[in-house]
């Protein structure tokens, strides 16, 4: 109600799920990741504008005689039920079953998978740590998602299009291109129609 939505919409920002951007609202890289991984254990439902148009249109019927409370809250007891279950007992083997999105640049010419922070070629099983390979491409770059698409033109082409989205610390966005040089991921920040490489550490 828009008694309440104040208070969510502050909430959402002091948990880093949104970000103020002039008078609009933007879903921080946290927010995509969430609504992501909902949708892949398939309570997707949860975060659907359609859930909440729904339980309107329940409360409506409890308010015109056409349901009992008792039938609402006993719908939204279930529900609540199912939902939580499914949270505690997925298997994690389901968030990210796809195949691999690209070939490495490392020496070896890995696949690489996507996790759940980043996308990294396949671990070898009898490698120390420290002598893993130490590519990574974060999901969260620059506070823009990396979506699977994006990452695999990245690794079969070794740059991208331009792109919308990346923003600065204080929530101002820019555009920019990504590029793997050196076995390492490069951001060019485009700028008046010229390019300024940005630091290639996760942010």
């Amino acid at each position: 109600t828009p008694a309440t939505r104040a208070d969510v919409i502050e909430n959402l920002i002091r948990k880093g799920y949104v970000v103020r951007v002039g008078k609009s609202l933007r879903p921080t890289v946290k927010a995509i990741r969430l609504v992501e991984t909902l949708k892949r254990i398939q309570i997707g439902r949860l975060a659907s504008p359609e859930l909440t148009g729904e339980m309107e249109f329940r409360l409506q019927e409890v308010q015109r005689n056409e349901r009992t409370p008792e039938q609402f809250m006993k719908e939204m007891t279930e529900y609540t039920l199912q939902i939580v279950d499914r949270a505690r007992t997925f298997d994690y083997e389901e968030l990210y079953p796809d195949g691999p999105v690209g070939t490495c640049p490392c020496q070896e010419k890995r696949p690489v998978f996507e996790r759940a922070w980043f996308y990294r070629c396949e671990e070898k099983p009898d490698v120390e740590r420290e002598d893993d390979c130490p590519f990574r491409i974060w999901k969260d770059k620059s506070g823009r998602y990396m979506d699977r698409t994006t990452v695999k033109t990245l690794l079969e082409k070794g740059e991208t299009r331009v792109l919308d989205g990346f923003m600065y610390r204080d929530g101002r966005t820019y555009k920019g291109t990504l590029r793997i040089e050196d076995k390492e991921l490069k951001l060019d920040r485009i700028s008046d129609g010229s390019s300024e490489q940005v630091n290639s550490l996760p942010e």
